[in-house]
């Protein structure tokens, strides 16, 4: 066995994932199959957030099935955490499906060293238990490059304990946990030394890095019973802690005390509800329980010198907090973007979907962040069509999205997921207003865009080039421009002119400061340098 390739479907965590099999693969001595060569190993990713991303994870499957079906396949990820039987292929094939993320490392291993279980038994194998000399087996190595991106993905966290009734992560992800914080800063130190200048820390639910849930009040029958009432409480205690904090640090003359041993915040000085985390020093020893959150851990990952740019991924609203945007404040390469998990406008629709926060509450939170940053990129996701959403529901979501003045939203029509909550809800939403009501929200997504990319006009921003193409059709010959994404996350064009006095005609990834000049036709808004 020589050769490999890996198919990924779903998110920046399974690319992030799917980026470490590559290195593992690699360090086994196996090489990445070039374009249009049958692999020997071909390895799928899956997904199954959605109904379709399942769908779509089965169809790339039976794909590999028959184009090269001598290949050993492994099938790993999200779908076969949920439901491995529905991937089991007829007749005889060389496939592994494994269902557990912990002992893929050491199934690769046997699968290509070839003492482990035959993967051509008949149906194929599934993977239930850890094997014996599993130990033994190395894990999935920290990353020291993201090959074939430009900007390089740290998951710093994994799991979700939750309870929103539209999502099946937490069936799938169900243990929470986070990455310490001196093994994250290791990493980005080797993804800078790499060559990466911009970094996205990601994670399943970001916000709750350093926490061992991601709920912040009661089981979901209090939440039902009694409406946000619960939420509120919660959040009015996170805004007296963020005052005492903030009070605190004016006292210190700005200082955080440290502990001795860790070089990082003790408890009484995080706010939020970031809870206990137990990590382990270099030498191994355990370090006592530290009260750590993503803003501690973002502080941490900003001081890494040659970090040009740190990018969050997704937050919850009610990750917000005066502490977590101290730190953006405190660190130019923070870039002033946030993206939110926000799905609805309504309190009726949020309290269906189990969301922990009221729309007055979201409007806070947004506030709060424009009162800190420079005129952020406010990015969210929306769910529209949830079973029970009424005409007045999505105007609520559609006029919240235009007082927000989002720069971008990603507008997903309702799929339903079997397995969850909202799958046994009875007040489905027809396709065709599910449909309407998706074109309406995009088109007001597209008009904010082009609004918030508008007052850019004149000034010099920052692009990291990440591709290269063709110049315009009134383009002197041969010549070529430059694309690549700003502080605030939009795409930005640069000319051939400015390309070849720049010297990056062949270069991807330089940092290149443009003014920009115009805005683009392009329904993805694209601002013109």
């Amino acid at each position: 066995m020589r050769t490999f390739s890996i198919l990924t479907l779903g998110c920046k965590v399974n690319q992030y994932e799917s980026a470490q099999i590559r290195q593992f693969l690699e360090g086994l001595g196996l090489s990445r199959a070039e374009s249009g060569a049958k692999p020997d190993l071909f390895v799928i990713n899956t997904c199954c957030v959605t109904s379709t991303a399942s769908a779509k994870s089965r169809q790339f499957i039976q794909r590999a099935l028959k184009a090269n079906p001598e290949a050993k396949r492994v099938i790993c990820g999200c779908l076969p955490a949920m439901n491995s039987r529905e991937l089991k292929p007829p007749g005889n094939h060389n496939v592994a499906i494994i269902s557990s993320r912990e002992i893929l490392p050491a199934m690769l291993t046997q699968i290509i060293i070839g003492d482990g279980p035959s993967i051509k038994a008949k149906n194929g194998v599934k993977i239930k238990d850890v094997p014996p000399g599993f130990a033994k087996f190395p894990k999935l190595p920290l990353l020291t490059s993201f090959k074939g991106h430009t900007r390089a993905f740290l998951k710093v966290q994994d799991g979700c304990d939750g309870t929103c009734s539209y999502c099946i992560i937490p069936k799938v992800r169900p243990n929470v946990q986070s990455k310490p914080i001196f093994e994250a800063v290791e990493e980005a130190k080797a993804l800078v030394a790499a060559g990466h200048k911009e970094i996205v820390v990601t994670g399943v639910n970001l916000g709750a890095y350093g926490r061992q849930t991601v709920r912040r009040v009661g089981p979901l029958l209090q939440s039902q019973r009694s409406g946000f009432s619960g939420i509120s409480a919660m959040l009015r205690e996170d805004r007296r802690q963020e005052a005492e904090d903030r009070e605190r640090r004016t006292e210190n003359g700005g200082q955080k005390a440290e502990d001795r041993k860790t070089g990082f915040p003790v408890a009484n000085q995080v706010s939020g509800h970031s809870g206990t985390f137990a990590s382990l020093r270099e030498d191994g020893e355990q370090i006592a329980d530290c009260r750590l959150s993503i803003a501690d851990l973002l502080e941490e990952l900003a001081k890494i010198e040659g970090l040009r740019r740190l990018r969050v991924s997704s937050l919850e609203p009610g990750d917000i907090n005066e502490r977590l945007l101290d730190v953006f404040c405190a660190h130019k390469n923070i870039m002033p973007h946030i993206h939110l998990s926000v799905q609805s406008g309504s309190d009726n629709i949020l309290r269906r979907m189990c969301r922990q926060y009221s729309a007055e509450e979201l409007r806070e939170k947004i506030e709060l962040i424009k009162s800190r940053l420079d005129r952020p990129a406010i990015t969210c996701d929306m769910i529209v069509g949830f079973p029970g959403e009424t005409d007045e529901d999505f105007q609520q979501t559609v006029e919240l999205a235009k007082w927000a003045g989002f720069s971008k939203m990603h507008v997903f029509g309702f799929s339903l997921r079997e397995g969850t909550a909202a799958a046994k809800m009875k007040d489905k939403i027809q396709p065709k207003v599910v449909k309407v009501r998706s074109e309406i929200l995009r088109r007001v997504g597209e008009e904010l865009g082009h609004k918030f990319r508008e007052q850019f006009i004149g000034e010099n921003c920052e692009v990291l080039i990440e591709n290269m193409g063709p110049g315009s059709a009134d383009s002197a010959k041969h010549t070529l421009e430059a694309g690549g994404r700003c502080e605030r996350y939009f795409v930005v064009k640069i000319e051939n002119s400015e390309c070849r006095k720049q010297k990056i005609i062949s270069d991807l990834g330089p940092l290149f400061s443009a003014k920009a000049a115009a805005l683009g036709d392009d329904p993805a808004g694209r601002l013109c340098g």
